[in-house]
Protein backbone atom coordinates (compact mmCIF):
# COMPACT_ATOMS: atom_id res chain seq x y z
CA UNK A 1 0.00 0.00 0.00
CA UNK A 2 2.81 2.31 1.44
CA UNK A 3 4.64 1.75 -2.63
CA UNK A 4 1.20 2.48 -4.53
CA UNK A 5 1.29 5.66 -2.77
CA UNK A 6 4.37 6.55 -3.14
CA UNK A 7 4.32 5.72 -6.97
CA UNK A 8 0.92 7.67 -7.45
CA UNK A 9 3.06 10.51 -5.51
CA UNK A 10 5.71 10.56 -8.07
CA UNK A 11 3.47 9.97 -11.14
CA UNK A 12 0.85 13.25 -9.93
CA UNK A 13 4.52 15.40 -9.43
CA UNK A 14 5.92 13.96 -13.10
CA UNK A 15 2.50 15.42 -14.21
CA UNK A 16 2.41 18.58 -12.34
CA UNK A 17 5.75 19.11 -13.58
CA UNK A 18 5.35 18.24 -17.31
CA UNK A 19 2.22 20.55 -17.07
CA UNK A 20 4.03 23.53 -16.08
CA UNK A 21 6.59 22.88 -18.16
CA UNK A 22 4.74 22.69 -21.53
CA UNK A 23 2.72 26.25 -19.80
CA UNK A 24 6.15 27.49 -19.46
CA UNK A 25 7.40 26.84 -22.96
CA UNK A 26 3.97 28.07 -24.76
CA UNK A 27 3.76 31.12 -22.70
CA UNK A 28 7.13 32.03 -24.34
CA UNK A 29 6.02 31.00 -28.20
CA UNK A 30 2.61 32.20 -27.88
CA UNK A 31 2.65 31.83 -31.96
CA UNK A 32 2.35 28.10 -31.56
CA UNK A 33 -1.01 28.18 -30.49
CA UNK A 34 -2.32 31.79 -30.89
CA UNK A 35 -6.44 31.78 -29.60
CA UNK A 36 -4.92 29.63 -26.63
CA UNK A 37 -4.06 30.49 -23.45
CA UNK A 38 -4.74 34.55 -23.33
CA UNK A 39 -8.60 34.71 -22.55
CA UNK A 40 -9.55 35.23 -19.24
CA UNK A 41 -11.28 37.88 -17.27
CA UNK A 42 -11.17 40.73 -18.33
CA UNK A 43 -12.93 43.53 -15.75
CA UNK A 44 -13.03 47.06 -16.84
CA UNK A 45 -12.61 48.68 -12.90
CA UNK A 46 -9.60 45.96 -12.60
CA UNK A 47 -7.77 47.60 -15.68
CA UNK A 48 -8.63 51.32 -14.76
CA UNK A 49 -7.02 50.35 -11.27
CA UNK A 50 -3.93 48.77 -13.19
CA UNK A 51 -3.08 51.60 -14.83
CA UNK A 52 -1.48 55.21 -13.74
CA UNK A 53 -3.75 57.73 -13.10
CA UNK A 54 -1.75 60.16 -14.74
CA UNK A 55 0.18 60.87 -18.29
CA UNK A 56 -1.11 57.58 -19.70
CA UNK A 57 -1.79 56.39 -23.08
CA UNK A 58 -5.23 54.34 -23.49
CA UNK A 59 -5.58 51.63 -26.28
CA UNK A 60 -9.21 50.94 -27.43
CA UNK A 61 -10.08 48.31 -29.57
CA UNK A 62 -11.58 44.15 -29.60
CA UNK A 63 -9.56 41.05 -29.93
CA UNK A 64 -6.69 42.81 -32.08
CA UNK A 65 -5.98 44.77 -29.17
CA UNK A 66 -6.32 41.82 -26.97
CA UNK A 67 -4.97 39.15 -28.74
CA UNK A 68 -1.70 37.61 -27.55
CA UNK A 69 -2.87 38.73 -23.53
CA UNK A 70 0.34 39.80 -21.85
CA UNK A 71 2.82 38.47 -24.11
CA UNK A 72 5.15 40.12 -26.07
CA UNK A 73 3.80 39.21 -29.38
CA UNK A 74 0.20 41.30 -28.46
CA UNK A 75 -0.17 45.21 -29.58
CA UNK A 76 -0.24 46.97 -26.99
CA UNK A 77 2.52 45.18 -25.31
CA UNK A 78 4.85 45.98 -28.25
CA UNK A 79 4.00 49.51 -27.78
CA UNK A 80 5.34 49.72 -24.88
CA UNK A 81 8.26 48.08 -24.83
CA UNK A 82 9.19 50.43 -27.99
CA UNK A 83 8.37 52.75 -26.18
CA UNK A 84 9.17 52.94 -22.78
CA UNK A 85 8.82 56.80 -22.29
CA UNK A 86 4.96 56.56 -22.07
CA UNK A 87 2.45 54.00 -20.02
CA UNK A 88 0.52 52.31 -22.45
CA UNK A 89 -2.63 50.85 -21.13
CA UNK A 90 -4.65 48.21 -22.89
CA UNK A 91 -8.35 48.43 -22.72
CA UNK A 92 -9.24 46.24 -25.46
CA UNK A 93 -12.15 43.46 -25.62
CA UNK A 94 -12.52 41.18 -27.74
CA UNK A 95 -15.61 40.63 -29.87
CA UNK A 96 -16.86 44.09 -29.10
CA UNK A 97 -17.61 46.80 -31.42
CA UNK A 98 -17.27 50.66 -32.24
CA UNK A 99 -20.04 51.57 -29.55
CA UNK A 100 -18.14 49.67 -27.31
CA UNK A 101 -15.11 51.38 -27.61
CA UNK A 102 -16.69 54.37 -27.47
CA UNK A 103 -18.74 53.03 -23.89
CA UNK A 104 -15.24 51.82 -22.69
CA UNK A 105 -13.22 55.18 -23.40
CA UNK A 106 -16.30 56.72 -21.63
CA UNK A 107 -15.51 55.01 -18.42
CA UNK A 108 -11.73 55.73 -18.66
CA UNK A 109 -11.46 58.80 -19.01
CA UNK A 110 -14.04 59.86 -15.68
CA UNK A 111 -11.19 57.86 -13.72
CA UNK A 112 -7.61 58.84 -15.53
CA UNK A 113 -6.15 61.75 -16.63
CA UNK A 114 -5.04 60.08 -20.26
CA UNK A 115 -2.32 61.61 -21.74
CA UNK A 116 -3.82 60.48 -25.10
CA UNK A 117 -5.96 57.84 -26.79
CA UNK A 118 -5.47 55.31 -29.64
CA UNK A 119 -8.52 53.40 -31.27
CA UNK A 120 -8.26 50.31 -33.31
CA UNK A 121 -10.52 49.81 -35.93
CA UNK A 122 -10.56 46.85 -37.70
CA UNK A 123 -11.90 47.24 -41.62
CA UNK A 124 -13.21 43.89 -41.41
CA UNK A 125 -16.39 44.31 -38.81
CA UNK A 126 -16.12 47.53 -36.99
CA UNK A 127 -17.69 49.36 -39.88
CA UNK A 128 -20.48 47.83 -40.99
CA UNK A 129 -23.27 49.09 -38.85
CA UNK A 130 -25.22 50.18 -41.49
CA UNK A 131 -25.82 46.10 -41.96
CA UNK A 132 -28.27 46.79 -38.86
CA UNK A 133 -31.82 47.65 -39.21
CA UNK A 134 -32.41 51.52 -38.49
CA UNK A 135 -34.54 50.99 -35.16
CA UNK A 136 -31.72 48.66 -33.45
CA UNK A 137 -28.94 51.14 -34.60
CA UNK A 138 -31.20 54.01 -33.30
CA UNK A 139 -32.11 52.22 -29.61
CA UNK A 140 -28.91 50.30 -29.07
CA UNK A 141 -25.39 51.11 -31.23
CA UNK A 142 -26.19 55.40 -30.75
CA UNK A 143 -26.81 55.69 -27.41
CA UNK A 144 -23.36 55.90 -25.73
CA UNK A 145 -22.88 55.56 -22.04
CA UNK A 146 -20.06 55.04 -19.65
CA UNK A 147 -22.27 52.97 -17.79
CA UNK A 148 -23.28 50.80 -20.62
CA UNK A 149 -19.39 49.58 -20.66
CA UNK A 150 -19.01 45.85 -21.26
CA UNK A 151 -16.85 43.34 -19.00
CA UNK A 152 -15.92 39.36 -20.04
CA UNK A 153 -16.60 37.68 -16.93
CA UNK A 154 -15.91 34.13 -17.43
CA UNK A 155 -16.40 32.15 -13.95
CA UNK A 156 -13.83 30.13 -12.42
CA UNK A 157 -13.70 26.82 -14.21
CA UNK A 158 -13.75 28.75 -17.71
CA UNK A 159 -11.23 31.43 -16.68
CA UNK A 160 -8.86 28.32 -15.79
CA UNK A 161 -9.64 26.74 -19.32
CA UNK A 162 -9.34 29.92 -21.65
CA UNK A 163 -6.54 31.13 -19.60
CA UNK A 164 -4.22 28.36 -19.40
CA UNK A 165 -2.61 26.43 -22.75
CA UNK A 166 -2.52 22.88 -21.81
CA UNK A 167 -6.10 22.75 -20.25
CA UNK A 168 -7.22 24.93 -23.22
CA UNK A 169 -5.62 22.31 -25.67
CA UNK A 170 -7.29 18.77 -23.38
CA UNK A 171 -10.29 21.19 -23.53
CA UNK A 172 -10.61 22.22 -27.25
CA UNK A 173 -8.53 18.69 -29.10
CA UNK A 174 -10.11 15.67 -27.03
CA UNK A 175 -12.74 17.05 -23.90
CA UNK A 176 -14.98 18.62 -26.73
CA UNK A 177 -14.23 16.32 -29.38
CA UNK A 178 -15.59 13.49 -27.67
CA UNK A 179 -18.29 15.27 -25.23
CA UNK A 180 -21.79 15.19 -25.48
CA UNK A 181 -21.83 18.84 -24.00
CA UNK A 182 -20.45 20.11 -27.12
CA UNK A 183 -22.15 23.01 -28.89
CA UNK A 184 -23.70 21.53 -32.26
CA UNK A 185 -24.19 23.83 -34.59
CA UNK A 186 -27.73 21.95 -35.57
CA UNK A 187 -31.24 23.52 -36.56
CA UNK A 188 -32.53 24.24 -33.21
CA UNK A 189 -29.06 26.36 -33.04
CA UNK A 190 -29.41 28.01 -36.00
CA UNK A 191 -33.35 28.60 -35.80
CA UNK A 192 -32.32 30.50 -32.77
CA UNK A 193 -29.82 32.37 -33.86
CA UNK A 194 -31.76 33.15 -37.00
CA UNK A 195 -34.66 34.88 -35.04
CA UNK A 196 -31.72 37.01 -33.12
CA UNK A 197 -30.55 38.30 -35.89
CA UNK A 198 -33.71 38.68 -38.24
CA UNK A 199 -34.45 41.71 -35.57
CA UNK A 200 -31.59 43.37 -35.65
CA UNK A 201 -29.69 42.88 -39.18
CA UNK A 202 -30.53 43.78 -42.99
CA UNK A 203 -29.25 41.36 -46.17
CA UNK A 204 -29.96 38.71 -43.57
CA UNK A 205 -29.88 34.93 -45.80
CA UNK A 206 -33.14 32.73 -45.80
CA UNK A 207 -33.38 30.28 -43.31
CA UNK A 208 -33.81 27.38 -45.81
CA UNK A 209 -30.78 28.63 -47.74
CA UNK A 210 -28.67 28.45 -44.04
CA UNK A 211 -29.54 25.22 -42.93
CA UNK A 212 -29.06 23.42 -46.53
CA UNK A 213 -25.51 25.01 -46.25
CA UNK A 214 -24.79 24.22 -42.77
CA UNK A 215 -26.06 20.74 -43.25
CA UNK A 216 -23.80 19.94 -46.20
CA UNK A 217 -20.77 21.85 -44.76
CA UNK A 218 -17.91 19.36 -44.31
CA UNK A 219 -18.27 17.48 -41.11
CA UNK A 220 -14.17 17.73 -40.46
CA UNK A 221 -14.13 21.67 -40.71
CA UNK A 222 -17.10 21.69 -38.86
CA UNK A 223 -15.79 20.22 -35.90
CA UNK A 224 -12.68 22.37 -36.06
CA UNK A 225 -15.59 24.87 -35.94
CA UNK A 226 -17.66 23.41 -33.41
CA UNK A 227 -14.39 22.56 -31.04
CA UNK A 228 -13.63 26.26 -30.81
CA UNK A 229 -10.39 25.93 -32.87
CA UNK A 230 -11.49 28.14 -35.26
CA UNK A 231 -13.94 30.90 -34.85
CA UNK A 232 -17.80 30.29 -35.00
CA UNK A 233 -18.11 33.50 -35.35
CA UNK A 234 -16.58 33.81 -39.16
CA UNK A 235 -19.00 30.58 -39.77
CA UNK A 236 -21.84 32.30 -38.96
CA UNK A 237 -21.26 35.42 -40.72
CA UNK A 238 -21.07 32.80 -43.93
CA UNK A 239 -23.81 31.44 -43.07
CA UNK A 240 -25.93 33.96 -42.62
CA UNK A 241 -24.13 36.84 -44.34
CA UNK A 242 -22.65 34.59 -47.49
CA UNK A 243 -22.05 37.62 -49.47
CA UNK A 244 -20.90 39.63 -46.23
CA UNK A 245 -17.15 40.95 -47.82
CA UNK A 246 -19.04 41.98 -50.96
CA UNK A 247 -21.67 43.66 -49.53
CA UNK A 248 -19.19 45.33 -47.23
CA UNK A 249 -16.24 46.34 -49.74
CA UNK A 250 -18.41 48.24 -52.09
CA UNK A 251 -22.09 48.53 -50.78
CA UNK A 252 -24.92 50.65 -52.87
CA UNK A 253 -25.27 54.21 -52.45
CA UNK A 254 -28.10 53.98 -49.79
CA UNK A 255 -26.16 51.57 -47.78
CA UNK A 256 -23.29 53.83 -48.34
CA UNK A 257 -24.71 56.93 -46.97
CA UNK A 258 -26.13 55.24 -44.13
CA UNK A 259 -22.54 53.90 -43.20
CA UNK A 260 -21.28 57.27 -43.26
CA UNK A 261 -23.71 58.86 -40.99
CA UNK A 262 -23.28 56.51 -38.31
CA UNK A 263 -19.32 56.68 -38.62
CA UNK A 264 -19.48 60.46 -38.59
CA UNK A 265 -21.76 60.22 -35.27
CA UNK A 266 -19.37 58.33 -33.85
CA UNK A 267 -16.11 59.63 -34.86
CA UNK A 268 -17.31 63.19 -34.63
CA UNK A 269 -18.57 62.35 -30.77
CA UNK A 270 -14.81 60.93 -29.50
CA UNK A 271 -13.16 63.46 -31.19
CA UNK A 272 -15.67 66.02 -29.44
CA UNK A 273 -14.82 63.88 -26.24
CA UNK A 274 -11.24 64.12 -26.61
CA UNK A 275 -10.64 67.94 -27.20
CA UNK A 276 -13.58 68.80 -23.80
CA UNK A 277 -10.86 66.45 -22.05
CA UNK A 278 -7.57 68.04 -23.97
CA UNK A 279 -6.03 64.74 -25.12
CA UNK A 280 -4.88 63.68 -28.63
CA UNK A 281 -7.23 61.17 -30.20
CA UNK A 282 -6.28 59.00 -32.98
CA UNK A 283 -7.65 56.25 -34.88
CA UNK A 284 -5.53 53.27 -37.08
CA UNK A 285 -7.89 51.32 -38.86
CA UNK A 286 -5.99 47.60 -39.46
CA UNK A 287 -6.77 46.44 -43.02
CA UNK A 288 -9.11 43.25 -43.59
CA UNK A 289 -7.00 40.27 -44.64
CA UNK A 290 -9.48 39.20 -47.78
CA UNK A 291 -8.28 42.80 -49.52
CA UNK A 292 -5.03 42.75 -48.81
CA UNK A 293 -4.11 38.94 -49.57
CA UNK A 294 -5.05 36.60 -52.18
CA UNK A 295 -3.84 33.78 -51.05
CA UNK A 296 -5.58 34.80 -47.88
CA UNK A 297 -8.92 34.70 -49.73
CA UNK A 298 -9.02 31.92 -51.78
CA UNK A 299 -8.07 29.98 -48.58
CA UNK A 300 -11.12 31.59 -46.24
CA UNK A 301 -13.51 32.35 -49.11
CA UNK A 302 -12.87 28.05 -49.46
CA UNK A 303 -13.07 27.02 -46.42
CA UNK A 304 -16.05 29.17 -44.92
CA UNK A 305 -17.76 28.83 -48.37
CA UNK A 306 -18.18 33.13 -49.00
CA UNK A 307 -19.43 34.33 -52.10
CA UNK A 308 -19.10 37.39 -53.90
CA UNK A 309 -16.19 38.55 -56.81
CA UNK A 310 -12.67 38.83 -55.93
CA UNK A 311 -11.92 41.89 -53.58
CA UNK A 312 -8.40 43.10 -53.44
CA UNK A 313 -8.65 46.71 -52.11
CA UNK A 314 -9.71 48.46 -49.09
CA UNK A 315 -13.39 49.20 -48.11
CA UNK A 316 -14.80 52.07 -50.45
CA UNK A 317 -15.61 53.73 -46.49
CA UNK A 318 -11.88 53.97 -45.93
CA UNK A 319 -11.23 56.94 -48.65
CA UNK A 320 -13.94 58.88 -47.50
CA UNK A 321 -12.38 58.64 -43.71
CA UNK A 322 -9.03 59.06 -44.47
CA UNK A 323 -10.24 62.48 -46.49
CA UNK A 324 -12.71 63.76 -43.65
CA UNK A 325 -10.80 62.87 -40.55
CA UNK A 326 -7.15 64.26 -40.03
CA UNK A 327 -6.76 61.76 -37.23
CA UNK A 328 -7.83 58.48 -39.24
CA UNK A 329 -5.13 56.45 -40.59
CA UNK A 330 -5.17 53.57 -42.36
CA UNK A 331 -2.38 51.39 -41.74
CA UNK A 332 -1.00 50.78 -45.07
CA UNK A 333 2.04 49.04 -44.51
CA UNK A 334 2.79 46.24 -47.02
CA UNK A 335 0.68 43.55 -44.86
CA UNK A 336 0.57 39.87 -46.11
CA UNK A 337 -0.48 36.72 -46.37
CA UNK A 338 2.17 35.59 -43.43
CA UNK A 339 1.07 38.58 -41.31
CA UNK A 340 -2.34 37.00 -40.73
CA UNK A 341 -3.12 34.45 -38.71
CA UNK A 342 -4.71 31.00 -41.23
CA UNK A 343 -8.34 30.98 -41.41
CA UNK A 344 -8.53 33.62 -38.53
CA UNK A 345 -7.93 37.36 -39.82
CA UNK A 346 -6.26 38.25 -36.85
CA UNK A 347 -2.10 39.46 -37.45
CA UNK A 348 0.32 37.47 -36.61
CA UNK A 349 3.61 38.44 -34.81
CA UNK A 350 5.27 39.60 -37.52
CA UNK A 351 1.26 41.88 -38.55
CA UNK A 352 1.65 43.10 -34.85
CA UNK A 353 5.30 43.98 -35.80
CA UNK A 354 4.68 46.12 -38.58
CA UNK A 355 1.46 47.59 -37.00
CA UNK A 356 2.91 48.88 -33.46
CA UNK A 357 6.14 50.71 -35.77
CA UNK A 358 2.83 51.99 -37.90
CA UNK A 359 1.27 53.05 -34.97
CA UNK A 360 4.90 54.60 -33.24
CA UNK A 361 5.78 56.60 -36.36
CA UNK A 362 2.17 58.13 -36.15
CA UNK A 363 3.15 59.18 -32.66
CA UNK A 364 6.52 60.07 -33.80
CA UNK A 365 5.13 62.70 -36.31
CA UNK A 366 2.45 64.06 -34.24
CA UNK A 367 4.80 64.82 -31.16
CA UNK A 368 7.10 66.43 -33.85
CA UNK A 369 4.58 69.16 -35.71
CA UNK A 370 3.23 69.82 -32.07
CA UNK A 371 6.93 70.82 -30.97
CA UNK A 372 6.85 72.76 -34.32
CA UNK A 373 3.90 74.60 -33.44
Amino acid sequence: MKDKIINFCIILVALFTSVGIIEIYLKYNPSLFPTFGWQHNNILKEKIDDCPKKNSVGVFGDSFVEFYGNSNNNLVKKLSLKNKSKQFCNFGLSGTDINAYVNRFLRVSENINLNSAIFFIYEGNDLKDFFYKNSYIENNLLKLNSQKHKDRNLGFAKNLIKSTYTINIFYRYIFKRFSIFKKKIDEKLIKNLFSEKSDKYLFIEKLENINKKNNNFDLKKKALIENDILNRSIYYTSLFFPEYYKLFNNPNEENYEKQKKILNYYFNFINNKCEKINIECNFVIIPEATFISKKFKLEFYDFFEFKGSSINKKSKIINYLENNYANIHYAAINLTYDDYLKLDGHLSNSGNEKLSDFVLKINNELEYNIEAK
